[in-house]
């Protein structure tokens, strides 16, 4: 089933038909013919690293099992096209976890922390020097929304890339 049937000739598709290279930022949803909303067309643009000390970015569309480090599969086409900016700009970044206010503090910032590592391990492997890259887990400090609402939480849930030295 070809759910984005605008994608450029030559472009590497995945099983429903949409760029291999992006991933979407949220649940697939269709039209009555199943093809991809506007919405979840424009939630699968790739993500552009920022090069100037300061500036971040939240990685919309890595997501991770519930309770768990464990990236899940639509986040890995969102992470190659973030390595292969990072390792051609040469930026120093600091990725940064968060987890909603849901649980115990202690836990989060574990877990929070546990993601981190896991965004920068795989970065790591897809060439990423590792020494331009530290992980920081701050649990459910710094919330980007309410964490009093299931939208509110779920954005709160979140990987940041922060450019702590511009590129050489």
């Amino acid at each position: 089933l070809d759910r984005c049937s605008d994608t450029k000739p030559g472009a590497r598709v995945d099983a429903s038909g949409c760029d291999a290279a992006v991933a979407p930022a949220a649940p697939a949803t269709t039209d009555a013919g199943g093809k991809a909303s506007a919405a979840e067309k424009a939630a699968v643009a790739p993500l552009e690293v920022p090069t100037t000390a300061g500036q971040s970015l939240v990685l919309k569309g890595v997501n991770f099992e519930s309770a768990s480090a464990k990236l899940k599969t639509s986040s890995l086409a969102v992470l190659d096209g973030v390595a292969a900016q990072i390792k051609s700009s040469g930026v120093k970044i600091e990725v940064a976890g968060y987890t909603d206010a849901s649980g115990s503090p202690t836990v989060n910032r574990a877990l929070s922390q546990r993601r981190a590592e896991m965004v920068m391990a795989y970065l790591v492997a897809k060439g990423v020097p590792a020494a331009n890259l530290v992980a920081k887990g701050y649990g459910s400090d710094k919330p980007i929304a309410d964490n009093g609402t299931a939208a509110g939480k779920a954005q709160n849930r979140r990987v940041e890339l922060l450019v702590t030295e511009a590129g050489k």
